[in-house]
């Protein structure tokens, strides 16, 4: 409609609440001052006059879709909140028989045991912050030791590459690891409380079992990956790095069911879709054992890094000093010249 068209409308065109949105001409304030709303009028009601039945309709259902189409190009993510099934999932619901209900009904209770669905949606948003926040605790453990001029003794202790390296790398899973464990039992707790007084069997382990084999390889991959990158050039560019991949990965998966081989972060944004993670079990176990063996692929580069470091071989002070160097040169010929 047009602005012309719009101040053309009956002043009762819009009803006085619709969903969540509240007409201010529909509210009184009584006498102590407390604001009330009136949700329709009572007289209208009687007399057959609805204002629901004023309102039309400008926009089609399957235009409206079209539209949400564009948008969700437009922001360049597939499976967001403006797609068909996602605005389901949040703004609407789908009809559903009584034979689906109750298929989904014992898919909560007797597959997913409770927990399932929201050990599910609690490593989603988790493995969206363990996709990049690791990699900031890993470099900063890794440059501590060259900006406290530590590292010449370190590298002249006894204790061996692969035993610093991994000791180090053990570590910083488990230091990334552990609140995530102690927060899922904020969520986790209430459960078996609610299957205790319903008389329903929750599954207590369905957290630590999803954090293993769901976020454990994803922290296993970024942890190596800063390791690597650190030793390997003396600076926090590993930052930089996975950051890139993070920004990538995020983007082109869905919110849900679209886990590809060399996805860093699995989504499953939704509390239900038990069938969904059955569906494409393979891939995820696939993706998991990839994204571990990245990590120890990392760890076992990082160990050869260290061990040529701490011979002498490698030294990233002395390759960017010959780099900027040569470089500084050739500005002060050219400007001789």
């Amino acid at each position: 409609m047009t602005e012309e068209q719009l101040k053309d409308l009956p002043e009762d065109y819009f009803p006085a609440v619709t969903g969540t949105i509240i007409s201010f001409d529909a509210m009184s304030v009584d006498e102590k001052g407390n604001l009330n709303t009136v949700m329709g009028n009572k007289a209208d009601t009687e007399s057959g006059d609805d204002k629901y039945k004023h309102f039309v309709s400008q926009v089609t259902y399957e235009h409206f879709k079209e539209l949400m189409r564009e948008m969700e190009s437009i922001i360049g993510e597939n499976g967001s909140q403006y797609s068909p099934e996602m605005m389901i999932t949040y703004f609407g619901m789908s009809e559903m028989t009584y034979e689906e209900a109750c298929e989904e009904y014992n898919q909560t209770i007797n597959k997913d045991k409770v927990t399932g669905g929201f050990a599910r949606l609690f490593c989603d948003y988790i493995g969206l912050e363990l996709g990049l926040y690791p990699i900031f605790l890993v470099v900063l453990i890794w440059m501590k030791d060259r900006m406290g001029n530590a590292s010449e003794l370190i590298y002249s202790k006894k204790i061996s590459s692969a035993r610093l390296v991994v000791s180090r790398y053990l570590a910083s899973v488990t230091m990334v690891l552990l609140p995530v464990l102690l927060l899922s039992f904020e969520s986790l707790v209430p459960l078996i409380a609610f299957g205790a007084e319903k008389g329903i069997s929750v599954d207590c382990f369905a957290y630590i079992k999803y954090i293993l084999w769901w976020l454990l390889p994803e922290v296993m991959a970024v942890s190596a990956i800063g390791i690597f990158f650190t030793l390997l050039t003396d600076s926090p560019i590993a930052i930089a790095i996975q950051f890139l991949w993070w920004m990538v990965d995020k983007g082109v998966t869905g919110l849900s069911g679209d886990t590809k081989a060399a996805t860093l972060m699995i989504r499953h944004n939704t509390l239900r879709g038990y069938e969904v993670i059955q569906d494409g079990f393979q891939m995820i176990c696939r993706n998991r054992l990839l994204m571990a063996g990245i990590g120890i692929l990392f760890v076992i580069l990082s160990i050869w890094v260290l061990k040529f470091k701490r011979k002498g071989k490698i030294n990233a002070a002395n390759i960017y000093h010959k780099c900027f160097g040569h470089m500084q040169d050739k500005l002060s010929f050219g400007s001789k010249k």
